[in-house]
Order: C-alpha cells, then sequence, then structure tokens
C-alpha cells in the first residue's frame, strides 16, 4: 500500500505538449491501483487538460487539484487554485504570461487571492545561491512568497540530488517561516516510462533517437521512496494542501451575450417584431397557421431565454447579405423554426416543407439552441471579423482543438524517430482499418495486423514503441468553424491564448465550453458556396444577367434530369461513386426524391434504398403498418425515411405533443433495453386511449424501433438538396460559366477531380483552349462559349509573374507579338525558364509562330528586351528598327510538342497522341483514364502513353515494374506485378502507347491492377 497521506501535485500530462509521457487515462488508472487519494496538474503554460483531468479524477472519487506552472525569472512556480477566486486568477496569470513581454513577482501578488504557490528548487535560482551567495536567499524569496496566500518550498529530491543542500533548505525554512511540502516532478508513470518522455521530445523537436529503453527519475513514486524521501510534514502538506481545495469546476461561467437592440424594446419583443415583419416579407397576409406558428416559437424562445442568441445570428447572417457574402440554405435541426426562416438565417419555408420546431428546439428538454451556417469559404473570416468588431476581440474567440496521437500517426512518428524505411511503416499502417482502434486493440482484433506483429519481432518492438506514444496530446489547433461568443470578457472566465492578430482562442475544447455554458456558434466555410459566388460573377460578366443566389431554383425539371442522367460532377454531395450508384437505383424524377436521397445515401439506411426505389416506380407494393399513417408516410413510400415522420407518428398515435415525440425518439433511438419495454407500454397504452387497438399500436411501435436507428434529420437534409439542386440549376443553364467555377476553385491538375471535371467538360461539347498570353487570368474565364485555361495553371508560372503579366497589359495593352512581350516583361525579371513554359502550355499559339521557333528565339529575344528597355523602364528609341530579331527555324514536332504541353499543364488540351490511333482503339473495349476510376468492373481496358517507369524487387527477389500513363481525360498510376512484368518489360519504355487489361484497385487511390500489358498496334 502507498503512503495514504501524500497527494503527487507536481504532474505535467500530455497537455504539456509532447514535453510529458503521461496520457490522463493511465494516470487515473495508476492513482486509483496504488491507493491514491488524489493529484495535482500543472502543465507548462497550460490550462488546457484542466477539464479532462477534473472529469476523470471525480468519475473514480478522486481529489482534483488543478494548478499552472510558469516560469518567472528563471524560477518554476507552480500556482495551484483553492477556490473559484483562485481559478480566476489563475486564468489572469497565464493570461498576463502570455500577452506581456515579462511578469513580475508584483504582477503576480495582485492576482494572489485563492492560489497556493510553491517553488521547485530544482528548478530554481536556489541552487547557484546555495553554491555561491546565500546571503541573497532571502531577498530571492521574499517576493516570491507573496505571489499566493499559501506558499511552500517544493522539495524534489531525487536521487542524485546533493544531500546537504536539501539539508540547509530545510533549516532555511524552518528558521524563517517557509514550509517544504513533497514535491517531485513527475512526467511519466514508472521509472521506465522515461523513454516514452525521450520519444516525445525527439518527435517536438524534429530529432531522432537510437536507444529504446530508458529510466528515469520523474516518475510516480512508490511508498518506500516516498518514506525515504520527504519528512512526514512534507508528505502531509500535500494532503493539507490538498483538503483546502474548494473548487468545483462544473460552475457554469458563460453568459449569453447580449444583444444590442438599440431600442426602448427587450429583446424578446424586439425579436418578435422582427420576425413578424420578415415573414410578411415573404408571404403576404401569412394565415392563421403561420402566426400561431410563428408566436408559438416566438415564446418558446422568450421563455428558453434565447432572443439574444437569434438576434445576433440574424444580425450576422444580414451582415453578409448586405456585404454579397453567399450564405447557405440551412443545415442541422434550425431549418425546422419558422422564426429562423423569417428573420433570413435559414432559406426553406418549414411549414410548406413540413419541418418541426420540437425537432431544433425542444420546450421539453433544456437545451442550447444550435444554429450552424455556411458561408463562401473564402469570406467566411469577414463575418468573424464582423462579431469581434461589433462585440469585442476579448467576447469572441475561435475554438482549439487538440490533436492526440493515433494508431497510425503513432507509428509514422516511431518511424521518422528511429529512421525505420517509410515501406515498413506502410506495411503495417496499411493493415489498421478502424483508425478508431488503438494498436493494443487491433492486435486483439484484427487477424492480419496480428500476424504481421507475430511474425517478426522487427515488426513488434516496432508497435511497441508506437503504443507509448499513442494517445498523447500531439499539437493544437483551431477548429474549423466554431466559434464562441460572451457577455464578459472571455479571459475572466476561461484559458484564452492570443493570435498574432490579437484574436482570441479558447484553450478548451468545444465540449467542455459547451458544458460550461458558453454560447458556441459554427460559422462554417463551404466551398461550394464560393463556387456559386464565382459562377454568378461569370454569368454576368459573360451575359449581362445578374442572378442573386436566393433566386436560384431548387425546383427545376431539367435541372433534376441531370442529376438522374447522372451527371452530378461538381454537385453538393452528389459526385462520388457511391452516390451515383444510389441515383442509379433510386431515379430520382423531383426535389422530394433529393431530400430522401441524401437522407438514405448513409451506412444502414441505403439497405432502404432498392425498396423506396421499387416502391416509386410501382414494382412493389407500399404497405402501411396503420391507416392512420399513410398521409404522414406516403411522401417516402410507406418507409420511415426521417426523424421527423417517427415525431409525427407518435403525436398522431399517442397523442404526445412535438415535444414529447422528441423526448421519446431520442429515448428509443438509444437502444436502451430496460427503458425500452417502458417506452413500449407508454406508447401503447396512450395510442389505445387515443381509439387504436393494442395490436396496431404494437406493431407500429415496432416499425418505430426498427427505424428509429435509419431516420435522418429532415431538417438537414432538405437544405443541402437545395443547395444540390441550385448548382444543378446553374449546371444545366450556364455549362460554361459552371465548369469554369467549379475548375476555377480546384487544386489544380494533380487533383483527380480536377480532371475528371475536364473529362466531362469535353464529352458536353464545351471546348476547352489553352492559356492564352493576351486573354488569360489568375482564373477560367469563358470566352464565346468555351474555356480558357489560366495562367495561374501553368507549372512553374508563380502566382506573382501571374499577377505581373495582367499589371502589364492592363497599363500598356495586349502584347503585340512575341518579342514585344518578353521586352515588356524585361523589367518584371522574367526568365528563359518561365518563358519556356508559357511556350510549352501554348500560351502564345494565337502569335501563329510555331512552339518550336519560339523555343529557339528565347535568348535572342531577352537580349533584344534588355537593348530595348533600360533599367530604369525607359524604352531606348534610338535603337535602330533592324535590331529586332528573327524567329530562329525549327522543326516542329506535333508529339513532343503535346508530350511538354502535358508537363507544363498536367494535361494535354491542344491535341492528344492517340487521336492518330483512333481508328485502332476503336477495335477494343477501351475506356477512359478517368471512367476507369469509377469502373465497378474486374476487367476493363485502357490505353495510354508511358510517361514514368519505375522498376523495383520484390522480396523474393523478382523484378516487379510501377508506370504512369495518360490520355487526353487525366493519368493513372499502374502496377505491374512481377508475372506481368516478365512477359511485358520490353513494352514498358516512355511515349509507348500501350493498352493495359487490369482492374481498379480499391484499397489505393488512383491505382490501376494490370493483368496483360501489350502495344496498342498489336
Amino acid at each position: 500500500m502507498y503512503y495514504m497521506s501524500f497527494i503527487p501535485l507536481h504532474v505535467h500530462t500530455g497537455y504539456s505538449f509532447l514535453q510529458s509521457g503521461i496520457t490522463i487515462e493511465n494516470y487515473v488508472k495508476a492513482l486509483k491501483k496504488r491507493g491514491y487519494k488524489g493529484s495535482g496538474i500543472t502543465d507548462i503554460n497550460s490550462l488546457s487538460g484542466i477539464p479532462h483531468f477534473y472529469k476523470a479524477l471525480k468519475k473514480e472519487k478522486l481529489n482534483p487539484l488543478i494548478g499552472l506552472d510558469l516560469v518567472i525569472d528563471d524560477n518554476l512556480l507552480s500556482f495551484f487554485a483553492l477556490n473559484e477566486k483562485g481559478y480566476q486568477n489563475l486564468l489572469k496569470l497565464l493570461f498576463l504570461k502570455r500577452t506581456q513581454e515579462n511578469i513580475s513577482y508584483e504582477d503576480i501578488g495582485h492576482h494572489k487571492e485563492g492560489l497556493a504557490t510553491v517553488l521547485s528548487i530544482n528548478h530554481s535560482q536556489l541552487r547557484l545561491l546555495f553554491e555561491t551567495e546565500r546571503e541573497q536567499i532571502p531577498h530571492l524569496l521574499l517576493p516570491i512568497s507573496n505571489t499566493g496566500e499559501y506558499f511552500y518550498i517544493g522539495i524534489e529530491f531525487a536521487e542524485f540530488e546533493d544531500e546537504l543542500f536539501i539539508a540547509y533548505l530545510r533549516e532555511f525554512a524552518k528558521t524563517h517561516g517557509y514550509q517544504t511540502i513533497a514535491f517531485p516532478f513527475i512526467k511519466y508513470i514508472d521509472k521506465k516510462d522515461a523513454i516514452v518522455l525521450e520519444i516525445a521530445k525527439a518527435i517536438r523537436d524534429d530529432g531522432e533517437l537510437e536507444i529504446k529503453e530508458q529510466e528515469g527519475s520523474e516518475y510516480l513514486l512508490n511508498n518506500e521512496e516516498i518514506l525515504r524521501l520527504f519528512t512526514e510534514q512534507e508528505i502531509n502538506n500535500t494532503s493539507e494542501l490538498t483538503s483546502l481545495n474548494a473548487f468545483h469546476f462544473e460552475e457554469k461561467r458563460g453568459r449569453l451575450l447580449h444583444y444590442q437592440t438599440g431600442s426602448e424594446f427587450t429583446s424578446d419583443a424586439f425579436l418578435k417584431n422582427k420576425a413578424i415583419e420578415g415573414l410578411q416579407k415573404k408571404i403576404d397576409n401569412p394565415s392563421k397557421e403561420y402566426m400561431n406558428r410563428l408566436n408559438y416559437e416566438l415564446g418558446i424562445i422568450a421563455k428558453m431565454g434565447y432572443s439574444d442568441y437569434f438576434l445576433i445570428v440574424a444580425d450576422y447572417v444580414a451582415f453578409a447579405h448586405d456585404h454579397d457574402i453567399s450564405v447557405g440554405p440551412g443545415r442541422g435541426s434550425a431549418a425546422g423554426s419558422l422564426v429562423s426562416y423569417a428573420l433570413d438565417i435559414v432559406a426553406c419555408d418549414p411549414i410548406k416543407h413540413q419541418l418541426l420546431f420540437e425537432r431544433f428546439l425542444n420546450p421539453e428538454r433544456q437545451s442550447m439552441p444550435d444554429i450552424d451556417i455556411d458561408f463562401s469559404d473564402i469570406r467566411r473570416s469577414e463575418v468573424i471579423n464582423y462579431l469581434r468588431n461589433k462585440y469585442g476581440k476579448n467576447k469572441v474567440a475561435n475554438i482549439m482543438t487538440i490533436q492526440t496521437i493515433g494508431a497510425k500517426q503513432a507509428l509514422r512518428d516511431i518511424g521518422r524517430v528511429y529512421k525505420i524505411e517509410t515501406r515498413e511503416i506502410d506495411m503495417i499502417s496499411k493493415l489498421i482499418i478502424d483508425t478508431n482502434s488503438s494498436l493494443r486493440e487491433n492486435y486483439r482484433n484484427n487477424l492480419a495486423f496480428k500476424k504481421l506483429i507475430d511474425s517478426d519481432k522487427y515488426y513488434l518492438n516496432i508497435v511497441s514503441l508506437a503504443a507509448l506514444i499513442e494517445g498523447l496530446p500531439r499539437q493544437s489547433g483551431l477548429h474549423a468553424a466554431g466559434i464562441i461568443l460572451n457577455d464578459s470578457p472571455l479571459e475572466e472566465a476561461l484559458p484564452v491564448n492570443v493570435d498574432f492578430n490579437g484574436d482570441y482562442i479558447a484553450e478548451y475544447e468545444m465540449g467542455y465550453l459547451e458544458e460550461q455554458g458558453f454560447l458556441k456558434m459554427d460559422i462554417l466555410g463551404l466551398r461550394n458556396l464560393s463556387i456559386v459566388d464565382e459562377c454568378l460573377s461569370l454569368i454576368k460578366q459573360n451575359r449581362g444577367v445578374e442572378i442573386t443566389y436566393q433566386s436560384i431554383p431548387f425546383e427545376d425539371k431539367k435541372a433534376i434530369r441531370i442529376i438522374k442522367e447522372g451527371r452530378t460532377m461538381g454537385l453538393f454531395q452528389l459526385e462520388s461513386s457511391g452516390m451515383k450508384k444510389a441515383i442509379t437505383t433510386l431515379e430520382p424524377e423531383n426535389f422530394e426524391d433529393i431530400v430522401a436521397l441524401l437522407a438514405l445515401f448513409r451506412p444502414g439506411p441505403m439497405d432502404n434504398i432498392p425498396s423506396y426505389a421499387r416502391r416509386k416506380n410501382k414494382k412493389e407494393k407500399i404497405i402501411y403498418p396503420s391507416k392512420a399513417l399513410e398521409e404522414i408516410l406516403a411522401p417516402t413510400y410507406g418507409i420511415i425515411v426521417y426523424q421527423e415522420q417517427i415525431m409525427q407518428i407518435v403525436r398522431k398515435m399517442a397523442n404526445f405533443s412535438y415535444g414529447q415525440a422528441d423526448v421519446f425518439r431520442r429515448a428509443i433511438s438509444k437502444k436502451d433495453s430496460a427503458k425500452l419495454a417502458s417506452l413500449e407500454t407508454s406508447f401503447v397504452a396512450s395510442s389505445i386511449e387515443n381509439g387504436y387497438d393494442k395490436s396496431e399500436a404494437k406493431s407500429v411501435f415496432d416499425l418505430i424501433n426498427k427505424f428509429s436507428d435509419y431516420g435522418f434529420n429532415r431538417s438537414h437534409s432538405l437544405p443541402y438538396a437545395v443547395l444540390a439542386c441550385q448548382m444543378a440549376y446553374l449546371k444545366t443553364y450556364y455549362a460554361p460559366e459552371f465548369y469554369a467555377a467549379i475548375l476555377g476553385n480546384s487544386s489544380g491538375s494533380n487533383d483527380t477531380k480536377f480532371n475528371e471535371t475536364l473529362n466531362e467538360v469535353r464529352k458536353m461539347g464545351i471546348n476547352i483552349l489553352n492559356p492564352d498570353i493576351n486573354r488569360s487570368g489568375q482564373t477560367f474565364i469563358v470566352k464565346d462559349g468555351a474555356l480558357i485555361f489560366p495562367l495561374f495553371a501553368i507549372k512553374g508560372i508563380l502566382g506573382a509573374l501571374v499577377d505581373a503579366i495582367i499589371k502589364e497589359r492592363n497599363n500598356n495593352g495586349p502584347f503585340n507579338d512575341f518579342f514585344d512581350f518578353v521586352a515588356r516583361m524585361i523589367n518584371y525579371k522574367i526568365n528563359q525558364n518561365q518563358i519556356s513554359k508559357l511556350i510549352d502550355a501554348g500560351a502564345f499559339d494565337n502569335f501563329a509562330v510555331s512552339r518550336s521557333s519560339l523555343r529557339a528565339t528565347i535568348n535572342s529575344a531577352l537580349r533584344y528586351g534588355s537593348m530595348l528597355y533600360s533599367k530604369d523602364g525607359q524604352m531606348n528609341i534610338d535603337l535602330p528598327f533592324s535590331s529586332k530579331p528573327r524567329f530562329s527555324e525549327a522543326f516542329d514536332d506535333p508529339l513532343d510538342n503535346l508530350d511538354r504541353e502535358y508537363e507544363a499543364l498536367g494535361l494535354m488540351i491542344s491535341g492528344s497522341p492517340l487521336k492518330y490511333k483512333s481508328e485502332v482503339i476503336k477495335k477494343y473495349p477501351i475506356i477512359s483514364i478517368s471512367d476507369a476510376r469509377d469502373s465497378q468492373s474486374s476487367t476493363i481496358q485502357i490505353v495510354g502513353v508511358i510517361r514514368t517507369i519505375k522498376i523495383i524487387n520484390t522480396r523474393n527477389g523478382m523484378p516487379m515494374a510501377f508506370i504512369n500513363i495518360y490520355d487526353e481525360s487525366g493519368d493513372i498510376d499502374v502496377t505491374i506485378f512481377s508475372k506481368t512484368y516478365a512477359l511485358s518489360y520490353e513494352l514498358l519504355q516512355k511515349k509507348n502507347i500501350v493498352r493495359v487489361i487490369g482492374y481498379m484497385d480499391r484499397k489505393r487511390e488512383n491505382v490501376f491492377i494490370a493483368n496483360d500489358i501489350s502495344m496498342l498496334e498489336d
């Protein structure tokens, strides 16, 4: 048994970010197992671990003492919060440390209430003064001792310490009225775990290691060591300090931001006026049904205290609309609120589309509303900056996320630290299918993984080392969408950091912030909205037609038809191969089918797609569990697709309110066997009371129970269907602009979707033109129905040069010819390589000079430009006209040009080497490389030009090859195993055109497995 009055206090956890080897879960297990009653936490410059630590200890009925380590004047001080005021002062000290260049003991003394301070002797100036100027020790300790209501000298006493130093400090403390406390530094659990800390440091510092075992002194001590190293009073002081703790983390510290109405109205009244006014703008003379629903919602919102919340959201959405920042139609349950619709927060009428308010805000269940809104991803930051400017930077914060080391990351880190070959790490990683499972769980449950580990101690050693660091926090980042707002300065209520712009970052993870009562809002950036913005801009520019995002129809029949035909490239939520397959099965005819499709296309529910399709097409009988439910289930052919349908069924049969129905739906979806019987009894009894017979009620309950896992939130599916169908509308009626916007928002020719989109553009009969030095810009443009490639897409041409070309063109007119271009760009430091890339991409083709001649003339053009323009950019008017060079004659090889074009652009625009072989290709069932990627067939044929070849030897010493081939639709990696390689190695030469028979490797992206290779002509 361990010495029960000792409490480990000086503990660094993984939240010190690679400066500790302790995961909180493992640490709490060790505390429990060894009989400790509690523990402190003192992560260095971090309070991020407090929620996790506090909850984990409380769960095991252990006493947590929360603290913080700060280095002040080369002295390591540990501050512990003993009450709420102490916690606030901890926050203040961390904020001062983050925002001030220097923090003094006097600064700390102003915030000492509720704090206990411990000075670590091994990490202070005490040792140096002990050896040189002992008389200075009182002067050092006096200001430090005033930094907390309680002050201790922390005895760390490791095995190697000088006992004379410790003895002196104990005597000094006794004579000067200071208390010493047992304060061993703990950074890992067991002595042998010192290697974990070394690995963590190597990861942090990008270092390397040779050693794989190491012992250290910063571990959780045993009973014998505690008694030997510390006095009884020092040990008792640890438990006495812990007993002073009256801090409770569970307090609500967030306060809902108050919206300034700027009038005599309360927030409730102001919201009501805005909502009524907004609804009347959308609907002339709103019916009684609308007004009753609106007043009902407003009543609940006011009762739950959320009027300010709705006003804040409506305000920043209005800002986005006023500044032409696209706002999505809605997402999640907020679409079920008529108030949200009236305030322009969401785009869909919830009454028309049968969406339920209680699915969003339930009066039967107190919870914060959650309105998630999509904005154009490139302008999302403007919305957040608006909130900072309006409410104050100190009341708005981004949210920190913490990346922990998972199984695959642990393997990668160990591979780098110990210089293990990447292919070995890849081989182990690829066997991990469930990335949510630990390495140990994979060893127990994954037979392929276990077999490899058991086959060789080499692999066991790698995995064992990786398991040591698995679960450690690796680094922090920013939540992609979440921000919090508070009515008082955030640094007074939670730990915050400040970025280089002076913007706040909340240093608790999102779940903990919500528990603490902070108002969290998801302000999401959606690339599809940026695509829509770009498309509408191009439509206005090219056709003079001005369309607003809100006015784009989403129930257009022609637009739905292109979805049914599978032409979904670039359409929100509809472009994956799995979704295309679902579309082929379901054959959507109208907008409601798209809504259902998005709800059904998930694991589990998608099993209902075939039945849904058969019933829709009258090939399967529609059966209703009760005639009374036909109205509710008829739109989905008798199948429960939406959570709202479950709520409607429960309300109809059992006469529950919608609020009660939502509570019932949530309870039944949890599949708690102990509660299911009670839920069934309640539902059946209420249904009988409402006039239904017992067998009918039981049958309906069984149906609800079956589909409760499958039901999807219609309020989420419907707005997403709106955006998908709006994009389909633009694609149907403004195809060139749509494709230009899609391509302009992709990451270039290295992106598979980029090439797939270009392939679809070609199939649509839309011309794609090479970059043009006088017309192209940073993004794709549309001219006479054709797409012109941007200069920015040329490899080796940076944005700064593109900007310079456009600037020169705008200021001094189009370039007259090749020599004029080179001469005018001399002052922008253009070089031979850049000019060559522009030539290879076809940017000068409109000057009617062959690309080979242009290449041969580059040096002459550069010399001419240097003579024509002096260094200050002035033209040399004395230069004789005859000095202008002539083009060098050079043979233009079309195949060489195409090869260079492919290198410059990642694809061929002006032609294809395969067009000369079209008659031969027609003889075989060949599909394009782009189409091959989506093919599910076990055997397909493709044709391509060999671009690269790599030959290796397998472990058996047999050669195999990896080649890359391309056609006009894109390129693909082809794996050629030894048997196939032996029959085809003579054909594997660059620029050979080969026919490959094989199949797509579904485990790896863009990889084709070859079963047979031959020259096309053969």
